[in-house]
């Protein structure tokens, strides 16, 4: 039943892409992990973007979405369309309920 409801969900509302880049366990990246996993909303695609560019095949922001020296960023993408990208855990939020 849950696994059916988790298709049900998938279904009726399109799941957006959001593109973790930047080093685990850093403070600032850690910070962005925390705001993704702290929205109520369950329908989501969680990817961290790492210098191989493994994600190539995977996730739409692949041109956009590189692990990069200095601070960590998250991109949101929905329907292969990503927002500019953002370093706020705060405006992660706000992307993530538009």
């Amino acid at each position: 039943m849950p696994r059916l409801l988790s298709a049900l969900d998938y279904r009726c509302a399109a799941a957006p892409e959001i593109v973790l880049a930047g080093s685990p366990g850093r403070p600032d990246f850690e910070s962005l992990h925390d705001a993704v996993f702290a929205h109520p909303g369950l329908n989501r695609v969680v990817a961290h973007a790492d210098r191989d560019e493994s994600l190539a095949s995977v996730v739409a922001a692949r041109a956009v979405a590189r692990a990069r020296e200095g601070p960590a960023l998250a991109y949101v993408c929905r329907d292969f369309s990503c927002r500019k990208p953002t370093s706020s855990p705060a405006e992660l939020a706000r992307a993530l309920d538009g």
